[in-house]
């Protein structure tokens, strides 16, 4: 009687320790869920500083797409002829990127140096070929109505724009060779500047009216 007894005390005492154990195992399991995974802290992300519009490490294309549409004896669309003024006036607003950024070397201490130069020299020419292109290509087409004077409006006070700073490439040239290091100072600036007349203003809001009247977007003049 007295092993049936403790026999079955034994057996209580296995369940009640049994059931301790397993209740202390959920507790730590829960605990382990309720505390809050500490994340790593987040790094920093460094962003590569390019430099703003007016500093050395600002990136412009040397060698933009021009315009060089190869198409003859065609009537053209007034939305084909619209894409192709827009081709165009963009061509020559990445160009003129070209200049405004040497112009900024130009101002500064460390001036234009005769890589510089050559870079402005493919520049010149780069917006040679947009305006030829551009004019051969209006020349040898049939426009549609209206148009006929608006593009070759365009096209002549681009042109003539471009001669300006094709001007300036010359002189930037010829101060350069003149020069013992190789380079154009700050106390050449204006002599290079002087006596080339700028773009006329009037006729410049001439052309951006016409562009607003006909819906044409394009970067220039911006």
């Amino acid at each position: 009687m007295k092993k049936l007894i403790t026999g079955l005390l034994f057996a209580s005492m296995t369940l009640i320790l049994s059931g301790c154990a397993s209740s202390e195992v959920k507790e730590v399991k829960q605990e382990a869920k309720q505390e809050p995974t500490q994340k790593a802290p987040p790094q920093q992300e460094h962003k590569k500083d390019t430099g703003s519009a007016k500093s050395e490490g600002q990136q412009v294309d040397l060698n933009p797409s021009i315009f060089d549409k190869k198409k003859k004896n065609q009537k053209l669309t007034k939305a084909e002829l619209k894409q192709d003024i827009q081709t165009y006036l963009n061509a020559d607003h990445d160009i003129t990127r070209i200049y405004e950024h040497y112009q900024q070397k130009l101002h500064s201490k460390e001036g234009l140096s005769k890589r510089d130069a050559k870079h402005i020299e493919k520049a010149s020419e780069l917006a040679s070929t947009n305006d030829n292109n551009f004019a051969q290509y209006i020349n040898e087409n049939r426009l549609p109505k209206g148009y006929d004077g608006h593009a070759h409006k365009i096209n002549r006070y681009i042109t003539n724009s471009n001669q300006y700073l094709r001007d300036i490439d010359e002189k930037i040239d010829t101060a350069i060779a003149s020069s013992k290091n190789g380079r154009v100072s700050v106390k050449e600036v204006g002599a290079i500047e002087k006596g080339n007349d700028k773009p006329n203003k009037r006729e410049q809001k001439k052309i951006e009216k016409i562009l607003e009247e006909e819906n044409i977007d394009t970067r220039a003049f911006k």
